[in-house]
């Protein structure tokens, strides 16, 4: 069966928008004014992680950066179930780590190597690429850390926090 010669010239434009409507669109994530807070937040976060040899982690500062339930999951080994954790779990876990390894005595610093942003109102997501290291040698653990925020006036606290390493 032969098709009308109208029909042939526009089959193929119906096709081809076909295609096009299937497709996803392309993804446009623009940089919005909240990032430079949502960026000095998570500074302040990584900041109040770090100690110097014969100090401790600022506990309070890291209090104040989490919003009021948040949630923890710990880096996990393969073939174990995740555990999620509140805030005075998460920093009594912390502590005790910190307290039984080399790192109580030797300091402790994390830094942002990379940092990808999405926010819409008053959420945000930021995957963190960051490195650990003992202060004065090279880093020695590098992982990622995919962070949920939500907004809290003018701040942006922490609401989920989830770490694994490389």
């Amino acid at each position: 069966m032969q098709l009308p010669s109208w029909l042939a010239l526009v089959a193929p434009i119906f096709v081809l928008a076909g295609v096009t409507a299937c497709q996803a669109p392309a993804r446009s994530i623009e940089e919005s004014p909240d990032h430079a807070s949502i960026r000095s937040s998570l500074s302040d976060l990584y900041t109040a992680f770090c100690f110097d040899p014969g100090e401790q982690a600022d506990w309070e500062a890291q209090r104040s950066l989490f919003a009021e339930g948040a949630t923890f999951v710990a880096p996990f080994a393969p073939g174990t179930t995740p555990r999620a954790v509140d805030t005075e779990q998460f920093l009594a876990d912390f502590q005790q780590f910190i307290r039984t390894s080399p790192l109580g005595e030797s300091g402790y610093h994390e830094r942002i190597t990379d940092l990808d942003i999405e926010s819409f109102g008053g959420i945000a997501h930021a995957f963190v690429s960051f490195e650990g290291f003992v202060p004065g040698e090279p880093a020695d653990r590098r992982g990622i850390d995919s962070i949920q925020l939500v907004r809290d006036g003018d701040a942006w606290l922490v609401a989920s926090f989830t770490t694994q390493y490389e």
